[in-house]
């Protein structure tokens, strides 16, 4: 009789071992799975836009990135658009420049950061090309920031 209840006691501490090890797996794939992750194409898409606005010479585009910039990072932020929207227009003047059709094309998140690839087409004096935009991405005090410069591919 022992040599069965020894089988019976060890299937048992092992079906249990399974399922806890199904148990954590299960948790910790629910704790990494990202938040809001529709708040973090919106932030993507709107960054593209200010990017390329700023970027065709109209600095007023730039007060955008209050919605969606960090605190630490606004100031220096502003201060780099606005300097690149300037340049832009000495350059070639204001509203050479803008995108359209933005729409999210991937998300790449876990509970904290990731990326967010934003497709779009550019339009500029000569032909439109498409354009797309890979935003590194980080969420912080209940809300999704951009954490960098994007990647672009353009045509």
């Amino acid at each position: 009789m022992s040599d069965r209840d020894g089988s019976s006691s060890t299937l048992f501490v092992v079906l249990v071992v399974g399922v806890l090890a199904v148990t954590g797996y299960l948790a910790w794939r629910v704790y990494q799975t990202p938040r809001h992750p529709d708040e973090a194409g919106e932030v993507a898409t709107k960054m593209t836009d200010v990017t390329v606005v700023a970027g065709g010479g109209d600095a007023s585009a730039c007060q955008q990135l209050r919605n969606f910039t960090s605190e630490d990072a606004l100031d220096e932020a502003l201060a780099r658009c606005t300097v690149v929207a300037g340049r832009a227009a000495a350059a070639n003047g204001g509203g050479w420049l803008g995108i359209r059709d933005l729409r999210v094309t991937d998300t790449d998140l876990d509970r904290s950061s990731g990326s967010v690839t934003v497709s779009g087409t550019l339009i500029t004096p000569g032909p439109p090309l498409p354009t797309t935009f890979r935003w590194p991405v980080t969420f912080v005090d209940g809300h999704w920031y951009i954490d960098g410069g994007a990647d672009v591919d353009v045509g």
